[in-house]
């Protein structure tokens, strides 16, 4: 038999403090373990999940300095250890990082730590690790320490769902987001095995228990404005693609509430030989195929591998032993798995000494695979004048790609996860990124190359509006939520959005990108319109720029000429030559003109067309 599986024994302290962790790892194709061996299995795994286009390679001082890509998709490396001196209690510092580092020859990119809900996130330790351009990767866990996992029934999803730890969700939204630094938030991992306490079937759950516990987290998080937070769903490794399938299936909270696809997978060589299980040497391509194959076909989210290691046990010259294993699993990437786009060790002496300085070969060769990825090229400095933005930000944009360019008016420079650039009209720097980067810099629906050139420099960073976000240019406004996407208001139709009070004001966001005015507009040519959440803004140079909302604005687009199809600014009402304004009526009236008529509403009254 091959796989995964839980393994009997102890795996870490008991006591009420540090990172203990109940979990153990198997393959979805085995028969569950006997009682004895499932009972509580206290242990902590690692992950690190990184996405290229948002990670930090190299330490920075004075000036911001980050590795440049020397390939498309340079591998990102993460680790988990614990403190060498208290190994079962303590997070490590950034000095025990250090040494690691100097151990294997480059920093890492990664590190990540697991925490109970009831727990408090340490950002006074994580702060220097994050300082130095380090990730910090968070396994949260749902459960008590101290206890049987499986058998916290207060723990179940559904009282998550129910708003039972809304308070500590809460909390730990505000932690993260106060800590200001990019976090990759791992709730509730290995969701498809049954020794877990939020396991879809442990613990009294369902799995149709699991979308809806991690949409609510997910949701809490959105209101308390931890923008900073990205989420890693990772299950554990399947042994097929039917299992992993149903995994995918049965989980996957969907992408809305995803940013990267996380895959658990060990080898655990010979290690084990019981009635349920005998474990066997596999390959890296052995163990994390299925669901990579099974995820890179279900969603176009980046892979990343949040644990692994190998055993030294059960290799041989035929195998390759452990040396060989790192070698061939590194070598892998870029052929077999090309969506992977980091790995994170298990680097501890727990169940099997998982470190890669568990013998001098295993420690050469994974020296050699991480300084020969690509990321040993010569770094990208961050220059002036965004250097000290790229600091503020705590190195959010990520590695920076290529040297800073010079522009009309300013200069800019590409960043993994964005771009900043710089306004010599305001002597400021702006970061621009995600789904309004990419509006800025496409060809817009009336011509032209997009950019700095067609809507000019930025004049604020990404702002808050409404439930989304926008970000000022000079010559637009781009909008953005994750239903609506991003959208840019241009030209006359952005001077009317402005004096209504732009993204934050009565219209909110924009719905569409300016476009021409559908069919014919009686005696109008060249009429522009942009749609947005509560009205329209119309414009052409015979009528200027005016809006129409809300009651009048559902009149106007239901009226018709008679017997005819031409209805709303194709009737002979046309264009609003007038914003709505107000006139006396009992109780309240409101109005607004158009080229030929009004539409008029009434509080008494309701709404009506006059045609002239």
């Amino acid at each position: 038999m091959v796989g995964e599986k839980p393994v009997p024994g102890d795996k870490g302290k008991t006591s009420e403090t540090g990172w203990r962790k109940a979990k153990g790892l198997r393959s979805s194709d085995y028969d569950s373990l006997a009682a004895a061996e499932e009972a509580w299995l206290p242990m902590f795994r690692v992950i690190a999940t990184i996405l290229a286009a948002v990670l930090f390679c190299i330490f920075f001082t004075t000036a911001a300095v980050a590795s440049a890509d020397a390939a498309p998709n340079p591998l990102q490396l993460g680790v988990f250890f614990p403190d060498p001196q208290f190994p079962d209690e303590q997070l490590p510092s950034v000095e025990d990082l250090h040494d690691f580092e100097s151990s294997i020859g480059r920093q890492t990119d990664v590190f990540l730590w697991y925490e109970s809900i009831s727990e408090d996130f340490y950002a006074d330790t994580f702060l220097p690790m994050a300082q130095e351009g380090r990730i910090i990767q968070l396994a949260w866990e749902p459960h008590d320490f101290s206890r049987p996992a499986t058998d916290q029934p207060e723990y179940r999803l559904a009282r998550i769902t129910a708003g039972d730890f809304d308070n500590d969700i809460r909390r730990w939204a505000r932690q993260l987001r106060d800590f200001g630094y990019p976090v990759y938030f791992r709730p509730m991992s290995e969701m498809n095995g049954d020794w877990v306490t939020w396991g879809g079937s442990a613990n009294g759950n369902s799995p149709q228990d699991y979308i809806p516990a991690w949409r609510h987290v997910h949701d809490i998080f959105v209101q308390e404005g931890a923008t900073n937070v990205k989420w890693v769903w990772s299950p554990n490794r399947d042994g097929s693609t039917s299992a992993a399938q149903a995994t995918f299936n049965t989980y996957y909270p969907g992408d809305a509430y995803v940013d990267f696809i996380g895959i658990n997978g060990y080898n655990w060589g010979t290690l084990y030989n019981t009635p349920d299980w005998t474990s066997s040497w596999q390959s890296f391509e052995e163990v994390i195929r299925y669901s990579y194959d099974v995820a890179v076909a279900n969603t176009d989210k980046s892979v990343v591998i949040c644990e692994t290691a190998t055993t030294e046990v059960g290799g041989n010259t035929g195998n390759g032993g452990k040396a060989g294993w790192i070698t061939d699993a590194f070598a892998s990437l870029p052929s077999r798995f090309p969506r992977i786009i980091s790995l994170t060790w298990f680097n501890i002496n727990k169940e099997t000494d998982w470190r890669v300085q568990s013998s001098a070969a295993g420690l050469q060769s994974f020296r050699a695979a991480i300084i020969d990825d690509g990321n040993t090229q010569p770094p990208v400095l961050v220059e002036a004048p965004f250097a000290e933005k790229w600091n503020a930000l705590g190195g959010a944009p990520g590695t920076a790609l290529d040297v800073a360019q010079t522009i009309t008016g300013g200069k800019y420079q590409d960043f993994s996860n964005g771009s900043l650039f710089w306004n010599q009209s305001t002597n400021a720097v702006y970061w621009v990124n995600g789904e309004i980067l990419a509006k800025y810099l496409a060809a817009p629906s009336g011509g032209g190359t997009g950019g700095p050139a067609y809507y000019g420099l930025p004049v604020s960073d990404a702002y808050n509006a409404w439930d989304g976000k926008a970000q000022n240019m000079q010559k637009a406004i781009i909008t953005w939520n994750s239903s609506l996407g991003a959208h840019a208001v241009y030209g006359g139709i952005m001077g009317k959005y402005q004096m209504l009070g732009g993204p934050t004001g009565p219209l909110h966001l924009a719905t569409s990108d300016e476009i021409d005015v559908p069919g014919v507009v009686p005696g109008v040519t060249g009429a522009r319109m942009n749609m947005f959440q509560n009205g329209d803004v119309y414009w052409s140079i015979i009528t200027g720029g005016h809006t129409i909302n809300g009651g009048i604005y559902v009149r106007y687009k239901s009226y018709c000429d008679a017997g005819t199809s031409n209805c709303g600014p194709n009737s002979r009402l046309g264009l609003p030559i007038t914003d709505e304004y107000s006139i006396p009526l009992p109780g309240g009236g409101r109005r607004s003109q158009l080229q030929h008529g009004f539409v008029t509403w009434g509080a008494w009254y309701g709404t009506w067309v006059d045609v002239r």
